[in-house]
């Protein structure tokens, strides 16, 4: 078999796994990512990975400093790359150094790895605020419906009940 067709991943059985750009997999299973400066020869070395998946966006990262938004075809997963990195692109008011873009992708690659999902914080703090706020709403219901009537002595008995509780005994409908 020829060293393309390993590369492939052609008889190997590694057909089903996805192939990521600028990743590739060390003998000991590993996952590793390097990316070429644009304008120069070197290149830059990114890191090594748990999964394919995290190398690949330590991989993304890397293209959108080193080449800018504009550089789909250089992305693996071009719908969220964008977003995940706009907000550090512009508060670093520039280009990045190689060591800087090196350091932006590591990072996106660990926390990748880690299970955190690149970009995904906000979604994930907006997710929790909603279920805080339907929870907080759920428990005014639960109380409004327990309280007493100021005025009568009266008041509803639990949640999706069809009786009432008085100072006179306990009613229905």
């Amino acid at each position: 078999m020829s060293r393309a067709m390993a590369a492939d991943g052609d008889g190997d059985g590694d057909c089903e796994r996805k192939k990521y750009k600028g990743v590739r997999r060390r003998r000991w299973g590993k996952w590793v990512s390097e990316i070429r400066v644009p304008g120069t020869r070197h290149r830059l070395w990114l890191g090594s990975y748990a999964t394919a998946e995290a190398a690949a966006v330590a991989h993304d990262a890397a293209v959108f400093f080193l080449r800018g938004p504009d550089a789909a075809e250089g992305f693996n997963f071009p719908e969220s790359a964008e977003g995940c990195y706009w907000r550090r692109a512009t508060s670093a008011g520039g280009q990045l150094s190689p060591q800087s873009v090196q350091r932006v992708a590591s990072d996106a690659g660990m926390a990748a790895d880690a299970g955190l999902a690149v970009g995904r914080a906000e979604e994930r703090e907006l997710q929790q605020q909603q279920q805080h706020q339907h929870q907080q709403e759920q428990n005014q219901q639960q109380q409004l419906v327990q309280q007493p009537a100021v005025l009568t002595g009266e008041y509803w008995g639990p949640a999706g009940g069809d009786e009432w509780w008085s100072d006179y005994g306990v009613g229905g409908f």
